[in-house]
This record gives C-alpha cells, structure tokens and sequence, in this order.
C-alpha cells in the first residue's frame, strides 16, 4: 500500500510540474492543435483522393484541386454532390496546413503541396478554363 501512496505521489508531483495546458476558443488543447496541424496535409491529400475516388471514380480526377477549390469557393457548383461534412473538412484541414495540393506540373505523378498563396494565384489562372 506504501508502495501506491508513493508512486502517486511521484505522477501528481510530475503533473503539478508541468506547463499549464492551454485551450483555444474552442476548448481545444493547443497539444491537440498542434497534432491536428501537423498531421493535416497528409489528411488533406487523402481526403482529397478519396473524394476523387468516390465522386469523380477517378484516382486523382484531372482539374480535382481547381473543381473542389471552386466548390469551397462557391465559383462551381456542387455536381458531383461532394459530401457537406466532407467540405468542411477540406476547408479545416487547407487552413491548418496553410496550403493545398496540385497535380499541375508535367508528368506529376503524385499530388504535390502548394502554399496557399502560391495556391490562390494558381486557382486564379486555372478557373478560367473551367467557366
């Protein structure tokens, strides 16, 4: 019993120790922020090719970046019925990763990140096409 009161007495010593956890607006931990931040171009991109997958039947439909950044944008409408849920979260996760991904140069084989700004300046010339 000696033994538990102890090894108790450690585990709240070692919390009282550490940094105070902070929350955002939201009541999100900024530890968890900063997981969601760091994991969410790799969740972008997966999101992005399974929309593909199950909108447009396609790995990586050709135009998929500029057709769901319209969608986000409002500059397209919705045809493929791309999930509402599914918007949102392509709308978190290019904002926590702070860009979004292209498969705009020759013989790219594999979605490439794009800074958002880089991005916005791309879309601008890309959307064009499409109207």
């Amino acid at each position: 019993m000696t033994h538990g009161l102890a090894a108790a007495a450690i585990a709240c010593k070692a919390l009282t120790e550490q940094e105070p956890t902070t929350f955002n607006e939201d009541g999100v931990s900024k530890e968890v922020t900063d997981l969601y931040a760091a994991a969410a171009p790799q969740n972008l991109n997966a999101l992005m090719r399974r929309i593909s997958r199950e909108n447009y039947a396609a790995g990586w439909r050709y135009d998929l970046e500029v057709l769901l950044w319209g969608i986000l944008q409002r500059d397209l409408p919705n045809t493929a019925y791309v999930d509402p849920v599914d918007l949102e979260h392509l709308r978190r996760l290019a904002s926590a990763s702070g860009g979004w991904f292209s498969m705009n140069k020759p013989f790219a084989f594999e979605a490439y990140f794009v800074p958002m700004d880089e991005w916005q300046r791309e879309y601008a010339l890309r959307k064009k096409s499409l109207f």
